[in-house]
């Protein structure tokens, strides 16, 4: 049995946390008219698609999940890792669901204590937050094994690596989240709980006029960093395009230390030979 799962992101280009990722495991066709890319939606269009998708998850006909990447892990490993982290845990937060609503039962009626062992494991690395890359190739490795194979549907062009993790095949749709309506669905997941934790922490920090800039970079929000400094939640990667005090410095080379050492005294022809 193959679970397609289809996936997006938002987030990626403002200058502050946090980037998302949704991702959608249908389990009925959609058409274009159910849904349509976050970008072209209003917020209450936005709202009321999300809404819709949460009972539709209650009736099963899909699974959703969404995965979060940090600040500090884009300024650690950068967008594309940051991203590959984002896509693993929406992926991981669905197969969750797939377990917990369909593998687990199955286990439990097995006879086979392999199947027992598997389904103990699964529920550890379900678990395991800080592995990200480890646990999910794990995960991957059981749900194979289990006879359910993964398939990932991503908007853009690039893979960020999930297909070498998760040894799936991966396929890139430019434009996907206006082709397809799952990516719509996951376009949607993403930007809207996004914007619901921003407005959360624009309530935290006041002084960056958040609900005017969303976070990007425009005149105002690089005003107000000069002025305040960034926030613990602002990306250091980014703030470098605009702030020459956060680019990397040229480390400078280290100069040899020269040891002074006393003159050797010359030994007498006699002393040398003997």
């Amino acid at each position: 049995m193959k679970l397609k799962i289809y996936i997006d992101e938002a987030g990626r280009g403002p200058l502050a946390w946090p980037l998302y990722v949704g991702a959608v495991l249908p389990r009925q066709r959609f058409t274009k008219n159910h849904y349509k890319d976050s970008k072209i939606l209003s917020e209450r269009q936005r709202e009321a698609l999300f809404q819709k998708i949460q009972q539709t998850e209650s009736k099963n006909q899909i699974l959703y999940g969404y995965g979060t990447a940090s600040s500090r892990e884009i300024d650690l490993h950068g967008m594309t890792k940051a991203l590959q982290f984002g896509v693993l845990r929406a992926v991981q937060m669905i197969l969750q669901k797939v377990y917990q609503a369909e593998i687990i039962g199955q286990l439990g009626k097995s006879l086979c204590s392999c199947d027992a062992m598997q389904g103990i494991v699964l529920q550890n690395l379900f678990l395991e937050q800080e592995n990200t890359l480890e646990a999910m190739a794990q995960i991957a490795d059981i749900f194979r094994w289990l006879g359910l194979e993964l398939e990932l549907s991503i908007d853009g062009n690039r893979t960020f690596g999930v297909d070498q993790t998760l040894k799936c095949p991966v396929i890139t749709i430019i434009h996907g989240d206006a082709l397809i309506p799952e990516i719509s669905m996951a376009s949607i997941i993403a930007k809207v709980l996004r914007d619901h934790v921003m407005i959360e922490l624009g309530k935290d920090y006041p002084q960056y006029n958040f609900a005017q800039h969303k976070w990007y970079g425009t005149q105002e929000h690089r005003d107000l960093i000069a002025q305040h400094g960034p926030s613990d939640i602002h990306r250091k990667l980014f703030l470098k395009e605009y702030f020459p005090e956060f680019k990397k410095k040229p480390k400078k080379p280290k100069q040899s230390k020269k040891v002074s050492r006393p003159p050797r005294k010359k030994k007498p022809l006699a002393e040398k030979l003997f």
